[in-house]
């Protein structure tokens, strides 16, 4: 490539051949560079992306809260994140619509209806819900579902099983609690002995 690279030299200066010395001060500075040329070249070709530039066919980690706050950004993109499934997952023919609820905020995703069938636990009060990671494609106003903001996952993987969740009651509603309860059996013997004392029996004898 270097010997090319003179000779296009030469054409270029109208034929007139370049003197042997200069010839040679020029290969021996583009042989080098061309042969780092030719590694990045072979380096970037077998790679799937050279550094620093971002596929379409690779997901971008984010938050829900990312996708709300910044819905034309992501709008059409593969994007993949995690969370937890809440609330009831809605069943329509062979899909489903499942919520999911990270840090930041919660997001529908549309899912098939084996991909939701692997949910066993749903969060609640009093349940944990199965832990998920979701792939797919993210959609500002989808046309498919009258506009709304949602996800068409591409993928619905069960990262952790959920379950039943115990609260613990803190220890000064308690006390609060025995507090109104005594309150009340108090106030409440205390206007039964006020009806009795009110009424014609319960009251003195009468005397003539």
């Amino acid at each position: 490539m270097a010997r090319e690279i003179c000779e296009r030299a030469e054409r270029h200066a109208g034929g007139s051949a370049i003197r042997p010395r200069m010839r040679a001060r020029l290969t021996s500075f583009l042989t080098p560079v061309t042969v780092l040329l030719a590694i990045s070249l072979v380096t970037c070709g077998n790679r799937p992306a050279c550094a620093g530039v971002e596929q379409p066919d690779r997901p971008l980690p984010v938050r829900i809260g990312d996708l709300i706050s910044k819905t034309y950004e992501f709008d059409g993109r593969l994007i993949s994140f995690e969370g937890e499934v809440i609330g009831d997952v809605m069943f329509r023919g062979d899909s489903a619509w499942v919520n999911v609820l990270d840090s930041s905020g919660a997001i529908g995703v549309v899912v098939t209806r084996d991909m939701a069938s692997q949910v066993e636990n749903t969060g609640a009060y009093a349940v944990k819900g199965d832990i998920v990671r979701v792939t797919g494609v993210f959609h500002r106003a989808c046309s498919v579902h009258a506009g709304e903001i949602d996800v068409h996952a591409e993928s619905f993987q069960i990262v952790r099983r959920g379950g039943p969740v115990r609260h613990a009651i803190a220890p000064g509603r308690i006390v609060m609690a025995c507090t109104l309860l005594g309150a009340a059996v108090v106030l409440a013997y205390a206007a039964r002995i006020k009806g009795r004392l009110g009424s014609p029996l319960g009251g003195s004898p009468k005397t003539s």
